[in-house]
């Protein structure tokens, strides 16, 4: 005993004159066992690397994926300041190499954080032989190493602690990753495989296997744990420093590892949550030592020897004691200064140990006290000395209740003769509290006890550690929680702010049952006289009656005590803050004084701008939807204009027209022929600008669609441009066109829009050529990007344009100057609207002019070849005029009376008899009372309007189960698509617009009769 106590105070010495030979090191190298894959640990570790070199720029660290062999070489030969490795590995690195853990990791499984992990015992799910672990017996087994904690030991201590005992002639291991132990059971090679915890969810993961494949021998139940499970619970890997490494390097290191967030990159590259205070690792090597893999003790720390070995110390000084009396007997003068030195020696121990160390007599009063145990109590030594230990240390319980002196674990060591160990709050003597770890070891001197050794460690530092990364932790998960709330699609503001304040009141220290209230004031809810209120559970605040408070100058305000109501309780009140704006207040009601913690008031401050981003987004998305409800009520305020100027505007040009046309049906003289003839050519003309007004206001609205239908693009060109040539012959002026042979004939578009674009062009270019030619060609060009484009170009020998003129050539109301709108008329829209639709289209329209020698305007559209066959109009029975298939009887609604008077002629000359209606209404009577073949239907009438009175028929024809409907046209001057739509949902056969066009009535009135003649069509089947 004297050797060792020598051999002790020769270590003490060479520890306190050691020079660190790691002071100007820079570069900092951690070893990571390899348990999966070399490339795939530096991938998941990288990350953390890069992590601490930005939170410790004066170092820069290395990664280093090893195996078992290689980390204990490297760590035997000073290779490695850091490692980070199972915990079976670091206990025997920490016994031979003297590693301390600085944190504890703390994965992810399965989303949730972990800090502990175990073995799973597998097998294939159709084995139903095994199932339990008798059945492991005389059974192929698959392990990574036998040096896996979670991959082989956890498993064989279970199968000793159960009575089972594993045969090593059967247990095949595969090396690293855990993956290949798995394989084996899947593919056969096994009937049984060890792996550590998390491992098969994280396969099924990454899609390598189905989970339903497997079976799991001696599950465990633990709800808390998230992965499956076979064996005990062990702390996770630690993260530990080689013994050469400064302590002030090893705590800043653990501080940047522990104050990582969740949501950080380097958590996220590794699939974990952070890193937590080191755990004990005394169960692990219990394990291992009953394994019998513990050959060696570890090294002890002077700490380490007073918590443990306390006993035997104090007994040792005895024995040195009683030495010297002995020897003092024989040699009094040698026994004097032997006597000396060694009690200056056990001075010198204990002065210089890191922790308190006390004794304690027989009748629990202070026997000697440490330099240190003085520090953490306050006391001076001589009002310790022979004073009660449990009085005043131990008195009093932290909430203030009596301890009583039987509990006490320090008294117990002597009453029992029992080693006591474990943690406790400390009184000091200015009567505030320390929490420490205690060790009691009783001292006795044959069969009795004398006292006790106690020795005590302040954990203020390692408390106040834990309980920051708690309150991160905390943190994180309730921002997380709160803004995955806020964010949540497909719910509304008020649904996302109730689940957010649920969340809320899940944090530790609210008062249960009561929660949280949210306060949102903006500008336009106070304009409206109030503020919106959200509370989870029964707002004690709002119980209190108290205005909401002004927080502009506060973030955060924590109120410990609120006596205004029952029970005694405190709030967080926290300012939705964001840019310096305050949006409202979120009051938290809380146990009395709540954590004021640092960590804890971040994280309120930043919930309350997370709900203050939610407000504004909300502000935002409202004054959008206000906004995009104001631009759609526009919109469809423009269509009903549009709509009702349609019908003002044709409805009587359909009598203008209707009327010249009868009346030049009659017997004329010749000065009377002339004059209406030049009346409705110049009513044609106003129907064309009123068309041209009506198609710019449609395509304005936006309520112009392009149709994509396939026809015969070369018919639909040279049909076109029949007519023209007619009018441009009576200026002498000859119309031609230059169709490329190989342009094809079937495409896909809009026939009638890009009609309307060659004529536009084609009119526009036989009013400003007074000789010459007009030209229209067709061709096919190639796009910059291969697609194939349709070029239309219309070339004439006119007036031409001037330069500064052609960029304003497509502008609305536009042409070169206003002589030109003298001498040549139009309205200027016929180029706007060609460009317009041109653009609906996808396509490009330009123009090249030279004034006095002619203009050529080039159309380009997407070019969609159609396989699909052409349609073709379906032919029309031959019949001589006035003659029709069969006398109609005609049901017309029309409430304007020129019109009907003209509709009414229209029919007699057809020779059919037709029944007048005023409005919808009249319509629906009169054709319930008769038996109509045919229906012409005015759309906006007076009492009941067109669509009302079809559906109203429709409805009627269905109830009383009509064999042949009665066909039913509208017979309107509305030119919108969508009113044309409504009327063909609503059971319209079909349209005729105003001005009525003879030829289309006449075909719709052939139609019907043929229908009638040969019993398909109406018949008053009732």
């Amino acid at each position: 005993m004297i050797r060792y106590m020598t051999l002790l105070c020769f270590v003490m010495a060479a520890n306190m004159l050691a020079t660190p030979s790691w002071a100007d090191q820079t570069v900092v190298r951690i070893g990571v066992l390899a348990f999966r894959s070399i490339e795939r640990t530096r991938a998941q570790w990288a990350p953390t690397a890069a992590w601490l070199e930005q939170k410790l720029p004066a170092y820069r660290f290395t990664l280093q994926p090893l195996s078992y062999e290689e980390l204990d070489r490297d760590v035997a030969e000073g290779r490695l300041d850091f490692v980070l490795t199972n915990p079976e590995h670091f206990v025997l690195l920490r016994a031979r190499n003297g590693l301390a853990a600085m944190a504890t990791l703390m994965p992810r499984a399965e989303g949730h954080p972990v800090t502990r992990f175990g073995g799973v015992i597998i097998t294939g799910a159709t084995r139903n032989d095994i199932n339990a672990l008798k059945d492991l017996h005389g059974r192929r087994i698959a392990a990574v190493d036998e040096r896996s904690f979670g991959g082989y030991l956890a498993q064989q201590w279970t199968l000793l602690a159960s009575g089972e005992e594993l045969n090593p002639d059967l247990v095949r291991f595969t090396g690293m990753p855990h993956d290949r132990v798995v394989m084996d059971v899947l593919e056969g090679r096994a009937d049984v495989g060890f792996v550590r915890t998390g491992i098969i969810e994280s396969m099924a993961r990454e899609g390598k296997i189905k989970l339903d494949l497997l079976k799991v021998i001696n599950r465990q139940p633990p709800s808390n744990f998230p992965v499956a499970l076979s064996t005990d619970l062990y702390p996770e890997w630690p993260f530990a420093a080689t013994s050469a490494v400064p302590e002030q390097v090893s705590k800043a290191i653990a501080m940047a590892l522990l104050s990582m967030p969740p949501d950080s990159a380097a958590a996220q590259a590794g699939n974990y949550y952070g890193f937590a205070p080191p755990r004990d690792y005394l169960p692990v090597e219990a394990i291992m030592q009953r394994l019998r893999l513990y050959k060696s003790g570890p090294e002890f720390t002077l700490a380490d020897v007073a918590r443990r070995y306390g006993a035997y110390l104090v007994a040792a000084l005895a024995i040195l004691l009683a030495a010297a009396a002995a020897w003092a007997a024989e040699r009094r003068s040698r026994a004097a200064r032997a006597e000396a030195e060694r009690l200056a020696l056990r001075d010198t121990i204990l002065a210089n140990l890191g922790d308190g160390v006390f004794g304690v007599d027989a009748a629990g009063r202070f026997s000697f006290v440490n330099p240190r145990a003085l520090a953490l109590s306050g006391y001076a030594l001589d009002e310790l000395i022979g004073k009660d230990v449990h009085g005043l240390f131990h008195h009093s319980r932290p909430d203030g209740s009596a301890y009583p002196v039987e509990d006490c674990p320090l008294h117990n060591a002597i009453a029992h003769g029992e080693r006591q160990e474990g943690e406790e709050w400390l009184w000091r003597r200015d009567g505030t509290l320390f929490p420490a770890r205690y060790c009691a070891t009783p001292i006795r001197q044959g069969n009795r006890i004398a006292g006790a050794v106690v020795a005590i460690s302040d954990l203020s530092a390692q408390k106040q550690d834990e309980e920051s990364s708690r309150f991160e932790h905390e943190g994180a998960e309730i921002k997380y929680a709160v803004a995955k709330a806020l964010h949540e699609a497909g719910r509304s503001f008020d649904q996302r702010v109730e689940s957010a304040l649920n969340a809320l009141a899940t944090l530790n220290g609210l008062v249960p049952g009561a929660g949280a209230q949210l306060v949102i004031r903006n500008q336009h809810e106070a304009e409206e006289g109030g503020q919106r209120y959200y509370h989870h559970g029964e707002s004690l605040w709002r119980k209190t009656g108290q205005d909401i408070p002004d927080l502009s100058a506060d973030r955060i305000r924590v109120v410990p005590h609120c006596e205004a109501t029952a029970p005694p309780h405190g709030h967080y009140l926290v300012s939705l803050n964001h840019a310096g704006e305050q949006q409202g207040v979120l009051i938290l009601d809380t146990q009395p004084a709540p954590p004021a913690h640092p960590a804890r008031l971040d994280t309120l401050s930043a919930v309350g701008e997370i709900f203050a981003l939610a407000v504004l987004n909300e502000q935002a998305d409202r004054m959008l939807r206000i906004t995009t409800a104001q631009a759609e009520a526009t919109t469809r305020a423009k269509g009903d204009f549009l709509a009702n100027m349609s019908h003002e505007i044709r409805t009587p040009m359909n009598g203008i027209l209707g009327m010249l046309d009868l009346a030049m049906d009659t017997e004329l003289s010749a000065e009377q022929a002339e004059f209406l003839g030049i009346a409705r050519n110049s009513a044609d003309g106003l129907l064309t600008i009123i068309n041209e007004i009506l198609d710019f206001s449609k395509i304005e609205a936006g309520k112009v669609g392009i149709e994509s239908i396939p026809f015969d693009l070369v018919a639909m060109l040279t049909e076109t441009l029949k007519p023209w040539r007619i009018s441009a012959g009576i200026k002498h002026v000859q119309v031609r066109d230059e169709i490329a042979t190989d342009l094809p004939r079937h495409v896909c578009g809009d026939p009638g829009r890009m009609r309307q674009i060659v004529v536009n062009l084609v009119s526009n270019a036989i009013k400003f050529t007074e000789h010459g030619e007009i030209v229209l060609g067709a061709r096919v060009d190639a796009a910059q990007d291969g697609r194939r484009l349709l070029h239309l170009s219309v070339a004439d020998t006119g007036i031409g344009i001037l330069p500064d003129k052609q960029r304003h050539i497509f502008d609305a109301f536009s042409q070169e100057d206003a002589s030109t709108t003298r001498r040549y008329g139009g309205t200027g829209l016929g180029l706007t609207i060609s460009s317009r639709l041109v653009e609906l289209m996808g396509g490009t329209i330009s123009v090249e002019s030279e004034p006095g020698k002619g203009s050529t305007f080039h159309v380009r559209l997407p070019l969609t070849e159609c396989t699909e066959a052409v349609p073709k109009a379906p032919a029309l029975p031959i019949r001589s005029a006035g003659t029709p298939a069969a006398n109609l009887n005609v049901l017309v609604a029309e409430d304007n009376r020129v019109n009907q008077k003209l509709i009414l002629a229209l029919l007699e000359k057809h020779g059919h008899r037709a029944s007048l209606a005023a409005n919808g209404r009249e319509a629906v009577d009169l054709w319930r009372e008769g038996a109509f073949d045919l229906i012409l239907m005015d759309m906006q009438m007076p009492v009941m309007g067109g669509i009302e009175a079809t559906r109203l028929i429709r409805k009627s024809e269905h109830e009383l189960c009509v064999e042949h409907a009665t066909p039913i046209y509208a017979l309107t001057a509305a030119a919108m698509a969508e009113e044309q739509q409504r009327g063909l949902e609503a059971g319209l056969d079909g349209y005729l617009t105003k001005p009525i066009n003879r030829t289309a009535l006449a075909e719709v009135l052939d139609r019907t009769a043929n229908q009638v003649l040969h019993g398909t069509g109406t018949g008053d089947t009732r």
